[in-house]
């Protein structure tokens, strides 16, 4: 999807932090169905929240993270407007590139929904990825990838 991006970058202390001196970047994405996405990255507590409102300026969605040493979003939790919980994520890298791997969402009770597993070509850039169910099945691309899915566990009820 084509975005028209207008990008405000600061460091600076952002005034909802504990603690002073907190490195935070901003940043907002003009999309172009409308929408407004507001980036916040608080380098200093490894969090991020990304907050997307509608035309009329109404919450959509919201999601927050937890980031690693390098800043990169690692866990997070996606809410819809409501602050329902829709969806958990969670992000792998290569421990060696710190490239992206893969990326697996779960529903709100825990099941796999979907994983995505990035492909890379010898020069390191990113040439697709294969997406599966939440049973493993390959949903879209080759099934290429070097990592297979392992099955996914039924979640268990507590009794």
């Amino acid at each position: 999807m084509k975005r028209l991006i207008l990008s405000l970058f600061f460091i600076a202390t952002w005034p909802l932090c504990a603690q002073e001196g907190t490195s935070v970047r901003a940043t907002t994405l003009l999309n172009a169905d409308g929408t407004r996405t507001d980036i916040i990255r608080d380098f200093d507590n490894r969090k991020a929240e990304t907050i997307t409102y509608n035309m009329a300026d109404q919450l959509i969605k919201r999601m927050e993270f937890t980031l690693n040493d390098l800043g990169k979003e690692v866990e997070g939790v996606v809410y819809d407007g409501k602050g329902k919980v829709l969806s958990r994520v969670s992000i792998g890298y290569d421990p060696v590139t710190g490239r992206m791997i893969e990326q697996v969402e779960k529903t709100a009770s825990g099941a796999v929904r979907r994983r995505v597993v990035i492909r890379y070509d010898s020069g390191g850039r990113a040439v697709g990825a294969d997406v599966y169910d939440g049973q493993g099945q390959l949903i879209e691309g080759t099934g290429a990838s070097t990592k297979k899915p392992k099955p996914t566990p039924t979640p268990r009820k507590r009794r």
